[in-house]
Order: structure tokens, then C-alpha cells, then sequence
């Protein structure tokens, strides 16, 4: 993250599951939905992902959070990118006093932060809190700034098991980085004793944006010793004055891991204008990338709080991802390239600066969970986008709403309250492993976004109404009849309620488990008619047969 300016009746042989419609309001004229009965695409949990702050101690460490959380997502990034490469991960483990360096790079800079009085959630704590959630996988952004034999022990302080003596090796500054075992075991020591199998890892965070160096913006927030796109992947200099690049950090971290993959930190369109980062990048090393890491903040200058303005946010995800993908492809056809580089948004949303961030304003809106869940599944049905993280899981009480899906407003962390765009992320758990085509007759950037998909045979329906009004729509599934549906609503009363439901409850159990959905026998039918409520998420299960 930058730091700066986020019931039913039967008529004919088409039976209608019908919605309330806004009193005075006549019933809309039917679209259509259909869905195609063969799979398209894998939709695994890094397709719904969020960010986790090493800065969130010690809410992190709280149970109800975890409870929560365990509903709503299946991948996490750590830790978080603001302030990422001012991180040593192994002095902030290691150190029984805050601040003090152990190992490598110093635990964090002590002009930024009081460590003895404010501590960094450490790596162990963060993979104990996962565990606690149940399953997750993960994206480990590492310290670009650190040698690549520290950035190797954090893999192997992850993925290792304490029996490899695999050598790590001495670094430019001499410091002994030991063995694989050896920082397995640090893990097992502090409570972990199981490998966390993180595949994934960013070398850096928006190093485009770095501070001090030639060639980097006026208004730079990272700490980086090059903003020169071809350095960086390369490094830069040599003896104990080396900065380990892109290249060689990759390969070291595969000599101690060969499943990982790390990304290389690229810019969106719209940022790209002041720093030519990603054309030189793709040019030069383009097909030696395993993939770029994008963060995609929507817009710094919000539309009008008007019903137009509001119309040009809700097609964001339809609008932006799509046009970032082309952007893309033409860097990746001018620099002679056939392969789409894979990308992983692991920002997204809306931006810090402008939005009125605080309560009740556009960020804690139901248009703000429409978005969300309507970039997910962008993000879904793009082949190139292998991830994404909504930014952020939580803040506290101190730092008001703005990103998170959850915040605690008092300072004893008694209550991790779930903000509207929880209750997207929630739905897409339930979604299920693959997506399908469908098709719609709606205009998915300004009325009603659909996607389909399949789970444990099931046909699952996801369906984001961005207007006031309910709209109705003949669903049908190719090949099939349909014998039922099961659905899960959540509903405001408008795209700016900040407290809609889930069926039909305001604050259901930390499960969910009060708030169960509504199933409707649908009777063997080809087709059926059934009403979206206005600003609605709806998920639905149908159960069919050939």
C-alpha cells in the first residue's frame, strides 16, 4: 500500500421466486441468465485473498478475529505491503529486545516505530493466528532491501524441516545464514512445527515508488536502492556494497525451495504514466518473470458522491482490470513477447486518500462490498490474474474503517466488527473450486454482474445487483433442469446502507450459522424467473439434473 492520497408461484411451466419489490415500484422486465454446463477455469482461494499487517499487534492474536476471518478468506498476504522492505523478519523473531538486530537487517527503524512499546506482529505469531483459522494459503512479500541468503532463511524458517542441512551460506556482510534445519527448528522452537508450504512470495513492495535513488517519483514512499527496473531485476554493485536483484534472489530461494514462485513488483496503468518501470521491465526480462505483482487502488480522485459518479465506481472492476489486462498485452506484443506474464493483484480496492474513509462514508458502503466481490470475480475469469488480495482484513480501532473487512472499535478488541465488504468475501468462499461460462443480457457494468460456477456437482450462481432497484432475471442451465435453489442474500437497502443483512440478519454468528439461507423446490423445470434485490449479492446452489 502506498503511504499516501481507500412465495413461489407457479405460472405456466416457468415457475418465479420472487423479491420484494420497494413499495410504489413496478415488478422490472425479466433478463436472462444462462449458464454453459461445462467448467472454464480452476477458482481456487487465492482468487479471494486479503491482507494481513505485521503492524496489527496485537489484534491479530484475537479469537474472534480468527473465528471471523475463518469465514471469509482462504489467502492472506504478510506482511502487508507498506513498509515491507524496511523489515528484518529474523531480528523482529529472534530478539528478546524489540529493536535489536540478531540477525541481518535491524527488526525495523526505530525513528519509525517505538518497538518496546508498540511491537511488530512476528512471523511465528502470524503463522500460529493462521493456524488457528483453519486453511490458508499464503503470500510472503519479502525485504528487498535484505540480502538474498536473509530473504532464504525466511523461506526456510517457513517451508523447511529442521532434519535439512541444506547451507544457506554467508552474505555480503558477513553474516552466516546457517541451514535450512537450522531456522526449521527456530520455527518448531517458537510453537509452529509444521511447514507452512507457501509457494508464493513477492521480492519486494511497489519498489516503482521508491524513495531517494535517481529516476524515482517526486513523491516516493518505499525504501529502495534502485527505482531502475533493469537494476533491480539484475542488482547492483558488488563486495559488501552488492544488492542482491530479482534473478539471483530467485534462484536462491529456489537452491533452498524448488516449488516457490516469486513475483517481480510491477505498477498499474495509471501510476506508470510518472515512472516508465513496467515497458523496460517486460522488454528485458519478460519471459524470466514468474509472475509480476500489480496493486490496482482504483482511483485517486474519487467520481462525485452522485448517482453517475457512483455508477462509474461500481464499474470499476468491469473497467479497470479489463483495461489493465490490455495494457499489459500491448507491453508484452511490443517487446516481441507470445506469453501473458501471470499476475497477482495483491492490493486492491478503493484508494486511502479522498474516499471520506472514515465511518458511514463510501468506503464502509455496500457499494464498496459490490465492488469487492465483483473484482474477485473479474479476477476469476481473466486466465492472467492468478490471485488477488483485498487490502486489508482488519485495522484498529485507532485508524478507522478505510480498507479493512473488519476493524475493532474500542481498544480492548472486544468486538471484530464486519464491514459490508466481509459479507463479499464470505459468499465467494462458498462458491466453490471452478468457474463456468455464463451468459447474461444485463449490462454487468451498471446493473447485475454474474458469474457461475460448480461445487460438489451443484451449479453456483453469484450475482451482484449495483443498482437500487430489484431486478429480475429467467435463469436456465444449459443441458439440465433444475430441481432447486438454495440462496444466501446480502442486501441493503441501497448502495450506501452501511448495515445490510445477511439473510436477513444484521449481525449473524461468528459462523454464520444463525443465518442459514432460504431453499426453494423449483420442480423439474427448464428455466425459472426469480428476483435480485436492489444492492444485493445474492449466492445461489442449484441442485439439477440432466
Amino acid at each position: 500500500m502506498r503511504a499516501r492520497r481507500i412465495v413461489a408461484g407457479v405460472a405456466t411451466a416457468i415457475l418465479v421466486v420472487a423479491a420484494a419489490c420497494t413499495p410504489g415500484e413496478t415488478q422490472p422486465t425479466v433478463g436472462t441468465i444462462r449458464v454453459d454446463s461445462r467448467p472454464l477455469l480452476d477458482f481456487g482461494p487465492e482468487k479471494w485473498g486479503t491482507n494481513a499487517s505485521f503492524f496489527l499487534h496485537p489484534s491479530f492474536l484475537n479469537e474472534q478475529l480468527a473465528s471471523r476471518g475463518s469465514q471469509a478468506t482462504g489467502f492472506m498476504r504478510f506482511p502487508g505491503g507498506i513498509a515491507a522492505q524496511d523489515w528484518g523478519w529474523a531480528s523482529c523473531e529472534l530478539s528478546s529486545t524489540p529493536g535489536e538486530v540478531t540477525y541481518g537487517t535491524p527488526c525495523y527503524p526505530a525513528e519509525m516505530r517505538d518497538l518496546s512499546s508498540d511491537p511488530l506482529l512476528k512471523v511465528s505469531e502470524f503463522f500460529r493466528w493462521v493456524k488457528q483459522m483453519g486453511p490458508q494459503r499464503l503470500v510472503i512479500t519479502l525485504n528487498a532491501n535484505a540480502t538474498m541468503n536473509e530473504n532464504a532463511a525466511l523461506v526456510a524458517f517457513t517451508n523447511g524441516s529442521p532434519s535439512d542441512t541444506t547451507v544457506i551460506g554467508v552474505d555480503q556482510h558477513g553474516v552466516d545464514w546457517q541451514t535450512v534445519g537450522f531456522w526449521a527448528q527456530k520455527r518448531v522452537d517458537a510453537g509452529v512445527t509444521e511447514p507452512m508450504d507457501v509457494t508464493l512470495w513477492e521480492f519486494g513492495n511497489e519498489t516503482i515508488g521508491g524513495k531517494g535513488p535517481a529516476a524515482c517519483l517526486d513523491y516516493a514512499w518505499e525504501t529502495a536502492w534502485t527505482c531502475n527496473p533493469v537494476e533491480f531485476y539484475d542488482g547492483l554493485g558488488s563486495g559488501a556494497e552488492r544488492h542482491n536483484g530479482y534473478a539471483e534472489t530467485t534462484a536462491k530461494l529456489k537452491s533452498i525451495d524448488p516449488t516457490v514462485r516469486v513475483g517481480m513488483p510491477g505498477s498499474s496503468l495509471e501510476l506508470n504514466l510518472f515512472n516508465p518501470w513496467m515497458q523496460p521491465l517486460i522488454t528485458y526480462a519478460g519471459d524470466r518473470i514468474d509472475f509480476m505483482v500489480v496493486h490496482e487502488y482504483y482511483s485517486y480522485e474519487p467520481p462525485p458522491n452522485t448517482a453517475e459518479g457512483n455508477a462509474t465506481i461500481l464499474a470499476f472492476p468491469q473497467t479497470k482490470l479489463t483495461a489493465l489486462d490490455s495494457w499489459l498485452r500491448g507491453m508484452e506484443l511490443a517487446a516481441g513477447m507470445s506469453r501473458r506474464i501471470p499476475v497477482l493483484v495483491s492490493e486492491y480496492g478503493l484508494t486511502p486518500s479522498g474516499w471520506e474513509e472514515r465511518e458511514g462514508k463510501r468506503i464502509s458502503q455496500m457499494m464498496n462490498a459490490l465492488l469487492t466481490g465483483d473484482s474477485v470475480g473479474q479476477m476469476a475469469v481473466n486466465e492472467r490474474y492468478i490471485g488477488s488480495n483485498q487490502f486489508t482484513m482488519s485495522y484498529d480501532q485507532w485508524f478507522g474503517n478505510e480498507f479493512g473487512m473488519m476493524g475493532f472499535k474500542d481498544e480492548n478488541y472486544s468486538d471484530a466488527y464486519r464491514y459490508p465488504t466481509y459479507y463479499a468475501m464470505a459468499l465467494w468462499k462458498r462458491f466453490g473450486p471452478s468457474i463456468k461460462n455464463v451468459t447474461s443480457s444485463f449490462d454487468k457494468a451498471a446493473s447485475l454482474s454474474v458469474y457461475a460456477g460448480e461445487k460438489d456437482g451443484k451449479t453456483m450462481l453469484m450475482v451482484f445487483n449495483k443498482t437500487d432497484k430489484a431486478r429480475s432475471a429467467s435463469i436456465s442451465v444449459d443441458g439440465a433442469t433444475i430441481l432447486s435453489e438454495h440462496a444466501d442474500t446480502f442486501a441493503g437497502s441501497s448502495i450506501h446502507d452501511t448495515l445490510p443483512t445477511f439473510n436477513g440478519k444484521v449481525v449473524p454468528a461468528d459462523d454464520l450459522s444463525d443465518a442459514p439461507g432460504t431453499t426453494t423446490d423449483i420442480g423439474g423445470q427448464a428455466s425459472y424467473v426469480r428476483s435480485f434485490p436492489g444492492a444485493s449479492i445474492t449466492l445461489i446452489e442449484l441442485t439439477t439434473q440432466p
